[in-house]
């Protein structure tokens, strides 16, 4: 099992970027809840628009020979997020180094 190596807060003011997410039918299973995976393309919208956010439009970093590569996800699921919900991603830079980038994620659902 994987181990996170920071522990994202669970307070959305501490983070500085966030990131809108609309709830699509087709995350949902048939109960109307969002599949597990569905998660994880919103981290990485979520991930595009934070280094947009900071200066870095991603297309640019790839063409400048630079490449992102996701290596782990640790994801906690503490309520479930049904179809229709709003959700905020909110994300923040937990630690860097020259050659890791840690980010940290708060999905937030039901908060307008």
């Amino acid at each position: 099992m994987a181990r996170a190596l920071v522990e994202p807060p669970t307070d959305a003011a501490r983070y500085p970027f966030a990131q809108p997410i609309r709830v699509r039918f087709a995350e949902t299973d048939a109960m109307g809840v969002v599949h597990h995976a569905s998660y994880i393309p919103w981290l990485e919208e979520t991930r595009v628009a934070l280094l947009a956010h900071g200066g870095h439009d991603y297309a640019e970093v790839h063409a400048g020979g630079l490449d992102l590569a996701v290596v782990d996800v640790v994801a906690r699921y503490r309520r479930p997020v049904r179809f229709g919900e709003p959700v905020v991603v909110h994300a923040g830079v937990a630690d860097a180094s020259r050659s890791l980038i840690q980010i940290a994620y708060l999905v937030e659902a039901g908060s307008d």
